[in-house]
């Protein structure tokens, strides 16, 4: 059945009452909606007043949503310096906060609002000498000690409770590929470590969502905040325009990400229709619609901050006409070309999460692209960069290419005794000896063999 049903003369009306904004922009009329920041009109079905708290959950477009609001005076109860300094001292940034899926979103208000716990298991997975929360995002920390998994989740839980509180929740939707955990049953916030994988293969399973299955996780959502949450609770979503950074189907990425905000956008759009205290607001339009240069980052993927305000400064100007606040002032501008230093961040980032090829790809760049000043301005050198190049290489199986990086890193006068010990340290794993041998007669130091010795049955592991 249709998400909507409008009566044909209501139709053809809307045509002569709406304006410009129900036609598709034409560069030729003087609104010119398409330059800079595309301007995508809406009507707001609900307003909020100074005193309103703002509840915000989603990918990382929410925490850069979450900042803007707290930078014009709104209460976001899940972001504040405090929160921040508390992530911090376990290590992690806001990012750990970030929901990537409707079905995780889902689990995480259900638990803040009511819905039974499941047991710690199915939560903080239990792994090697640490644990792993499946409902967070870890970054590169894939595992860490279960205090500060358990003293993470407590963070999460404590700001989530908040929600009773809150008469705007504003959630952001990113992805439509969801990871299953057919132990606890549980569509889980993103995938699991690699080596969960390994140890029970046929635990975890990649579930591509469908329409319906988002449908269903927005309107159980609903029905908790209309039961448990705010008296006077209204919802605000949106599709983050931030692609997926990669995808675990047989597709290009680009179209899997095509396919993944259609079908939440679409969902939405029914979720929308079905609720008078729901509404949907275009960030994602704007932001793919403009100039990529200008919307996103170097990495083509996270949206530039300006761009990020001028959008929460249009949400509340439509949604909140009586604050007072100063529009942002952030020139647009295109993004930098990739620097030397920005592509060995994204190498050391690749090496980080084991994704060994795309960082053997992001430090050969960046060591081709030394000669722009970058690494000097960030004490970065070419020898240290060739030095991690061979250690990706080694993990990818490339050992004849590993050992000419070695080389290489051999033959510049440049290198530093830290870099040689990468040589001593890679060259003792591979077999290479005369290497080795070379990295420590130039450090001088044979006192240090003992500390590059690692035992056989570890070579591989490590």
């Amino acid at each position: 059945m249709p998400i909507e049903r409008i009566a044909g003369g209501e139709a053809i009306n809307r045509l002569r009452t709406e304006g410009r904004r129900v036609r598709w922009p034409d560069q030729r009329e003087p609104e010119r909606r398409m330059d800079g920041l595309v301007t995508v009109t809406s009507k707001p079905g609900f307003q909020i007043r100074p005193g309103d708290r703002i509840f915000t959950m989603g990918s990382c477009f929410a925490r850069n949503i979450e900042r803007r609001l707290a930078e014009i005076g709104f209460a976001t109860v899940m972001y504040d310096e405090g929160l921040l300094e508390e992530l911090q001292a376990l290590g992690h940034d806001l990012g750990y906060m970030n929901k990537y899926n409707s079905a995780s979103i889902r689990a995480e208000m259900g638990w803040a609002l009511g819905t039974p716990r499941p047991p710690e298991e199915h939560v903080v997975l239990p792994l090697g000498e640490g644990a792993h929360d499946l409902f967070a995002y870890p970054g590169t920390k894939f595992v860490q000690s279960t205090d500060n998994v358990r003293a993470a989740r407590r963070i999460i839980e404590s700001r989530a409770a908040r929600i009773r509180d809150c008469r705007i929740v504003i959630l952001t939707l990113g992805l439509a590929e969801v990871w299953y955990d057919s132990v606890s049953g549980l569509h889980i916030n993103a995938a699991p470590p690699k080596s969960a994988i390994a140890a029970e293969p046929d635990r975890f399973f990649l579930d591509v969502y469908s329409y319906e299955e988002i449908v269903a996780d927005l309107e159980a959502i609903h029905q908790l905040l209309q039961s448990h949450g705010h008296p006077d609770v209204h919802m605000l979503i949106t599709v983050s325009p931030v692609p997926m950074s990669m995808t675990f189907r047989a597709l290009d990425a680009m179209a899997a990400n095509g396919y993944s905000k259609a079908v939440q956008r679409a969902a939405i759009e029914a979720f929308v229709c079905a609720h008078g205290n729901v509404d949907y607001f275009p960030s994602f339009e704007p932001i793919t619609l403009t100039d990529r240069r200008i919307s996103f980052e170097v990495d083509n993927r996270h949206v530039q901050p300006g761009i990020v305000s001028q959008i929460v400064d249009r949400f509340m100007g439509i949604y909140a006409p009586d604050a007072q606040f100063e529009l942002s002032a952030e020139p647009l501008r295109e993004s930098a070309p990739a620097t030397a230093k920005d592509l060995a961040v994204a190498g050391k980032l690749h090496q980080e999460q084991r994704k060994f090829n795309a960082a053997i790809d992001f430090y050969s760049r960046a060591i081709e692209s030394h000669g722009d000043g970058s690494l000097e301005a960030s004490k970065l050198t070419v020898p240290h960069l060739r030095a991690k190049l061979a250690g990706c290489l080694y993990k990818a199986d490339r050992l004849d290419d590993a050992r000419g990086t070695l080389v290489a890193v051999m033959s510049d006068s440049d290198s530093s005794p830290r870099d040689l010990m990468a040589v001593a340290r890679l060259a003792e794993i591979i077999g290479a000896e005369s290497l080795k041998q070379e990295a420590l007669d130039r450090l001088g130091a044979t006192e240090v063999t003992q500390k590059i010795r690692v035992p056989a049955e570890r070579k591989r592991a490590s």
